[in-house]
């Protein structure tokens, strides 16, 4: 005995949950979703099952940008100070361009003035050396270092290490 699906109008056999079967499948396909991963924007590692890894292929996943636990602690400090005095924007290019390749976290950028600018990172200890190189390049450089606070595992010292630059003014 013919059936008529009440979807699409056509004569079947056999109705499924009282649909044809193409329109059965339509209506009870099951949408292939990818799987959601999360990526640090900061350290590049990828959250997985709630699970925090340095390297995962992800090429079959959907992926978000955020914030992972570590680098969140990392973002309230900075301990590299970059003062630029009389500076060209040469400078604040190059800077910015290596702090996002070493991915490197840019606290805050801070103009002073026309030729003044601050710079706020936190980088790993041993990346500081080469920020010092750079803004040598570019004229006079002072390091000073201020001790802020203790690491209670390790029992090491923590510090704010300031780099000033007394470059050449734009004119």
């Amino acid at each position: 005995m013919k059936r008529i699906c009440p979807s699409c109008g056509r004569e079947v056999e056999k109705l499924y949950d009282g649909l044809c079967y193409e329109c059965y499948l339509k209506i009870n396909k099951k949408e292939e979703k990818k799987e959601k991963v999360y990526i640090c924007k900061y350290c590049g590692r990828i959250k997985y099952h709630n699970k925090w890894y340095n390297n995962l292929d992800i090429e079959n996943f959907e992926y978000e940008y955020t914030v992972c636990p570590r680098c969140k602690g990392l973002i309230k400090k900075a301990n590299l100070i970059l003062q630029i005095r009389g500076y060209n924007k040469n400078i604040e290019d190059e800077i910015l361009k290596i702090a996002k390749k070493n991915r490197d976290i840019i606290k805050k950028v801070n103009e002073i003035n026309e030729n003044d600018l601050d710079i706020y990172l936190y980088v790993g200890k041993n990346r500081i050396k080469s920020y010092y190189n750079i803004l040598k390049k570019y004229g006079e450089v002072k390091l000073s270092k201020k001790l802020f606070s203790y690491d209670k595992k390790s029992g090491n010292k923590k510090y704010i290490v300031t780099i000033l630059l007394r470059g050449e003014e734009d004119t």
